[in-house]
């Protein structure tokens, strides 16, 4: 089953290529379609990503620059951390459960830092790659995220496609 649901998605990445480059021979140059073509064929793509971040906005942004470059087509935002939480415990022996987060760090109620203090007590099984986010990353917050190891690494917002192609090559 599993073999099946990436061979879908491998199709559904190449329609998307086939559709997306149709538009581009129609509407764009020669350094456009190419910068498409390096896009799609070095972005691997994840089943499914959670975006949790108390601004709406940001999560809106970044979930249509995710879907755009190809990364995953399932993403889902959460402004609640404790809601996201709720999620992963009730995905966790679900092929819909996330194999990325991004995690903002200053969130009210309850902070990127006590959500991931939770998500530990939550004895998860499934391998997940959690990265966090923050408009101004201190070394205090570099040095606490590398004694945290279930956080795989911090990225500076806002997060671009150039970040997002980067953190994947290098993780993913």
């Amino acid at each position: 089953m599993v073999e099946k649901e990436v061979g879908i998605a491998h199709l559904f990445l190449l329609i998307k290529l086939l559709h997306s480059l149709h538009n581009a021979l129609r509407h764009y140059n020669t350094l456009t379609l190419y910068h498409l073509i390096l896009v799609y064929m070095t972005m691997k793509n994840v089943h499914s990503v959670f975006i949790v971040d108390d601004d709406p906005t940001n999560n809106m942004i970044c979930k249509k620059m995710i879907e755009k470059s190809g990364f995953s087509e399932n993403v889902t935002c959460y402004t609640d951390a404790n809601e996201a939480l709720k999620q992963l415990q009730s995905l966790d022996n679900s092929n819909d459960f996330p194999q990325v987060i991004f995690l903002d760090i200053n969130m009210p109620p309850t902070s990127g830092w006590e959500f991931l203090t939770q998500y530990q007590k939550l004895s998860i099984s499934k391998p997940l790659k959690i990265f966090m986010l923050s408009s101004g990353i201190s070394d205090e917050h570099i040095k606490k995220a590398k004694e945290i190891n279930i956080v795989t690494d911090v990225i500076d917002k806002p997060l671009s496609e150039e970040k997002l192609r980067t953190t994947v090559s290098k993780y993913i």
